[in-house]
């Protein structure tokens, strides 16, 4: 099986096995076979195979629309959560003295395998425009929420393969972002919320900056209508933007942080911008020049000219900023008179 997955790299694969030959149709009979334990080996070399092969939209399309291979895919990630627990309770049977607390101790460590490989090939299916909102009306926030609802050890890379698909998901995509902002038909609490319930549980870097680039991604997506947009008014947002800008590890992601910020700035959530502006923020953004320093001014008129516009007003160190700000290219940058 081993030398299948390997295969399937090879871009011939597809040519010399099309997805409507037999030994593809075989692969994905084994994907059914995830409530079977003694068969989990060949449930991840069958997504090994896929992941491989859905490098281009047309194969995507084609395992979507023609296989449903997506649907197959969330219930693999269901009952790879549902046995992940059962093995927790398991575990926590035996006595104290025979527990093995580690990573993948038990079954556990099984199905947070058959998880990390379905999510991988649902993420290659979300890269396509045209299939983000196919995914999310099958379940896949539903199967996410599922994901890093789970606890035990080894979890953080279920937590951050969930949470890099839910940011695919979300870029471009004005359907998904407003229905992972908006109250579910449950009631409960949105999509949104839960995701950044796990930002603050996350100890992981990754797994925090997926969930703060979902949020850049959502902002973006709705940023030219805010007031017909639930993120314009969701708490919480704020935090993780800041969160990219204190970090020190990308500076791809200090700048995609800023333009959050920016956009955040627009609506209501200035207030909790605001808020979250310390001293260990003000650190950064006196140091920032070129491009973030722009964004930096770009966020600070986007307040002056908002609902929000009085919680900076009079501050001499932020005109001092924007001062700063102004005198490059952003001179031309206009501020509403209030």
């Amino acid at each position: 099986m081993d030398c299948i997955a390997d295969i399937s790299w090879e871009p011939t694969f597809l040519t010399t096995y099309p997805l409507s030959s037999p030994p593809i149709a075989k692969i994905l009979t084994w994907l059914s076979t995830s409530s079977e334990p003694h068969l989990y080996d060949k449930v991840v070399v069958a997504c090994l195979v896929f992941g491989n092969v859905t490098q281009s939209a047309e194969v995507c399309r084609e395992l979507i629309h023609t296989y449903a291979l997506h649907k197959t895919l969330l219930s693999v990630i269901h009952r790879a959560v549902e046995g992940h627990e059962q093995s927790k309770k398991e575990l926590e049977s035996l006595p104290a003295g025979v527990r093995v607390e580690t990573a993948g101790a038990g079954k556990g460590g099984i199905y947070l395998s058959l998880l990390h490989s379905a999510t991988g090939v649902l993420r290659n299916f979300s890269v396509p425009k045209s299939e983000k909102a196919t995914l999310v009306d099958a379940g896949a926030l539903d199967a996410i929420l599922a994901a890093v609802g789970m606890e035990g050890v080894g979890v953080g890379q279920a937590w951050y393969s969930a949470a890099g698909l839910a940011r695919l998901l979300c870029v471009d995509c004005v359907e998904n972002c407003k229905k992972i902002t908006s109250p579910r038909e449950t009631g409960e609490t949105t999509y949104l919320e839960k995701l950044l319930q796990t930002y603050t549980q996350a100890e992981e870097l990754p797994t925090k900056t997926e969930i703060a680039r979902m949020i850049v991604s959502i902002l973006r997506c709705l940023s030219s209508s805010p007031q017909d947009s639930p993120a314009a008014h969701h708490p919480g947002l704020a935090r993780p933007l800041w969160d990219m800008v204190l970090q020190d590890k990308w500076a791809v992601i200090r700048s995609e942080g800023l333009l959050g910020l920016a956009l955040l700035a627009k609506g209501s959530g200035a207030s909790e911008l605001w808020q979250e502006w310390g001293d260990k923020e003000w650190e950064v953004v006196d140091k920032l020049d070129g491009r973030d320093l722009e964004n930096v001014g770009v966020m600070i008129v986007n307040i002056k000219n908002g609902e929000c516009a009085g919680i900076i007003e009079g501050n001499e160190r932020v005109e001092g900023l924007l001062g700063k700000c102004l005198s490059g290219k952003m001179a031309e940058v206009r501020i509403e008179e209030g």
